[in-house]
């Protein structure tokens, strides 16, 4: 399912309308689902409530199935995501970010494939992040509404410890 649909499809869900009711003032932060290989992970749909600080997430299959987490934002402002500045669908997204992984980095392989649809600093973004076989990442961001490659730029895994 692509991201706007999952979206979409938590937002028409009872869930979404109780949650809403009750935090008014939460909105959409982004999307998130994790691959390995080519099989699809669950797909979750972040809201965040400013009030509490906090993130909600449903999961776009099971939108009863919510989840909250404190928020990790190192003295960042979570920004609203805005469906209209989302004109690139995450296939179109993987499609680019894999062909630069491809050729940029040499790798046909990936062990797990992050994907994230937020709203940055420096805009709404796709943020897709590779994790290699050779314990490193490869990051690639992609404006989500004119498809350019704003940042790529590989990492160690162990350079997070």
């Amino acid at each position: 399912m692509e991201a706007k649909e999952a979206i979409e499809a938590v937002k028409g869900s009872e869930e979404y309308a109780h949650w809403k009711e009750a935090n008014t003032d939460g909105y959409l932060s982004g999307f998130f689902t994790l691959m390995e290989k080519d099989s699809e992970g669950d797909q979750l749909v972040l809201f965040y409530e400013p009030g509490k600080d906090r993130v909600i997430s449903f999961n776009a299959s099971n939108p009863s199935d919510v989840r909250e987490d404190d928020v990790m934002k190192a003295g960042k402002t979570v920004l609203e995501l805005s469906l209209d500045d989302v004109e690139l669908t995450m296939e179109t997204a993987m499609k680019s970010a894999e062909e630069l992984y491809e050729a940029e980095y040499q790798q046909k392989v990936s062990v797990k494939t992050i994907i994230i649809l937020q709203h940055l600093e420096e805009g709404v973004l796709w943020n897709i992040t590779f994790v290699t076989p050779q314990f490193k990442t490869v990051n690639v961001r992609l404006d989500a509404k004119t498809g350019e490659i704003k940042k790529h730029e590989e990492v160690s895994l162990f350079e997070f410890s």
